[in-house]
């Protein structure tokens, strides 16, 4: 015996609850991948930026050995000039420093570097190497050399060293763990 229904009708698609279901595990894996997308963010733009200031300091050494001058690298103040707050992450001037003023004029830059990814910081570690790093003709570090802590203003780890030894020597490496605030 077979029983119909004429006023059965076929159902398709999703109930409320299947819906209501599938967006809530869909909120949950959101939740959870987007402070480790935070995190790969904070570390790609602190491993860049660092990066950049290591050639950066590399190609200003080359230079002074190649062109037998000397070569200045100086935290960017406003238009293409100097500053003297240490604010490396404002970016950088590199320029031949000819009449000795410490400023770079127009015929003298080679680089400008625009200022770094929000939330990166550049610390010095000395007050001299705040202000400027400069290689002689022999790619010697005249009266600055030190490192430079590159880091995330939100975050304690993976903050980057870029050095300058007093032979002229740029090395960048990896620090375990950095607080990043300054002084």
């Amino acid at each position: 015996m077979r029983i119909c229904s004429q006023n059965k009708k076929e159902q398709s698609g999703f109930t409320v609850l299947e819906l209501m279901t599938t967006l809530a595990a869909a909120a949950v894996l959101i939740s959870l991948a987007i402070p480790s997308m935070t995190g790969f963010l904070q570390q790609t733009r602190i491993k860049s930026s660092a990066n950049q200031l290591y050639v950066s300091l590399s190609t200003a050494r080359s230079e002074a050995i190649k062109k037998r001058t000397a070569i200045r690298v100086c935290p960017r103040g406003a238009h293409i000039s100097c500053s003297n707050d240490g604010l490396w992450e404002n970016g950088w001037v590199i320029f031949r420093d000819e009449n000795g003023s410490g400023q770079p004029d127009p015929a003298e830059v080679l680089n400008v570097t625009d200022p770094l990814e929000p939330g990166v910081l550049v610390i010095a570690n000395s007050s001299s190497a705040g202000d400027f790093i400069q290689f002689n003709a022999s790619g010697d570090a005249m009266q600055s050399w030190g490192y430079f802590r590159v880091c995330h203003k939100n975050s304690t780890v993976d903050a980057r060293r870029v050095g300058v030894s007093l032979g002229g020597r740029v090395q960048e490496s990896k620090l375990s763990s950095s607080g990043c605030k300054r002084g």
